[in-house]
Parts: structure tokens; C-alpha cells; sequence
């Protein structure tokens, strides 16, 4: 009767032993592939850039961020506004000029003048408070988005 016991705690211990194996080997493929993909953080925000003559008017900031292991080729970056989609930023300004790379643990920045957005959101039949988000496209296809955005269009009338 005890070698019965003694057999299946041995049983259970190599049912352990099998499951740890394989959440390590899945854990282990999980990270893997988190590496081999892009991984491009976007974020909008509402600010001024720095000039040695003084700041600028208030301006919109679409920031990428690349936090991953492997470089991307941004091509595009626009808005995706409620009821209307996405529109793009052609010719926008900013620290790049798009088409792009954006190596591994560097950054880039466009902007458009708050003012300027109001006056194209107004012509699109928006006001008020409108959430706005942030995109960029990859060359290709992909596409990365910021967490929506508050922006008073009467505000900057």
C-alpha cells in the first residue's frame, strides 16, 4: 500500500515538472516574438517649441516613440477624428521628414499649429470638444495609434 502513495506523488510531481516546462517554453516564445515585432508608442499633446527668439504658439504634438528591438519606416501620420476617420497631416512639420526610420530606442516628433487644426476641424464640421487620436502608418501597412486626445476646437478659435 505505501509504494502505491509513494508512486503518485511521484506522478504528480512529473505533471508539475511538465506544466512549468511548458509555461516556461511558452513564456520564453511569447518574448520572442514580442522582440522580432515593432513596437512604436504614440502620444498627442498640447504644447509650445523653444526658439532662441522665444516660444512658439501653442502647438499639436505627435510624438512616436520606439521602445522595441527592431526599426520601423514610418511613412504617415494624421488624425482619426469621431464621425469623419482618418485624415492625414501632408507635408507635416516636425523634427523629420516622413518617410522615415525610426531606429530602436529613439524618437521623433510632428506638429501642426493648434489655430491651424481649429481652422481644418471647423471646415470638417467640427466644434466643441472633439477627442482626437494621434496615428502613424508604417511602410508597411501597420498602423499605431495614441490614446485619445481632448481638444476644445472653440477654445483656439
Amino acid at each position: 500500500m505505501q509504494e502505491a502513495a509513494g508512486t503518485d506523488w511521484t506522478h504528480y510531481i512529473a505533471i508539475y515538472g511538465a506544466l512549468l516546462a511548458t509555461a516556461v517554453a511558452v513564456y520564453n516564445g511569447v518574448s520572442e516574438w514580442r522582440a522580432r515585432r515593432p513596437n512604436v508608442k504614440v502620444k498627442v499633446s498640447l504644447g509650445l517649441l523653444t526658439f532662441p527668439a522665444g516660444p512658439s504658439d501653442a502647438m499639436i504634438i505627435i510624438e512616436a516613440s520606439n521602445p522595441g528591438h527592431k526599426a520601423v519606416t514610418l511613412s504617415s501620420v494624421g488624425f482619426l477624428l469621431p464621425t469623419i476617420g482618418k485624415v492625414f497631416i501632408p507635408g507635416a512639420r516636425g523634427d523629420v521628414t516622413l518617410p522615415c526610420e525610426l531606429s530602436p530606442e529613439s524618437g521623433c516628433r510632428v506638429w501642426i499649429e493648434a489655430r491651424e487644426c481649429t481652422t481644418r476641424l471647423r471646415q470638417m464640421g467640427l466644434s466643441g470638444e472633439v477627442r482626437i487620436i494621434g496615428f502613424y502608418y508604417d511602410q508597411v501597412g501597420r498602423t499605431y495609434k495614441s490614446k485619445p486626445f481632448k481638444f476644445d476646437v472653440d477654445e483656439w478659435t
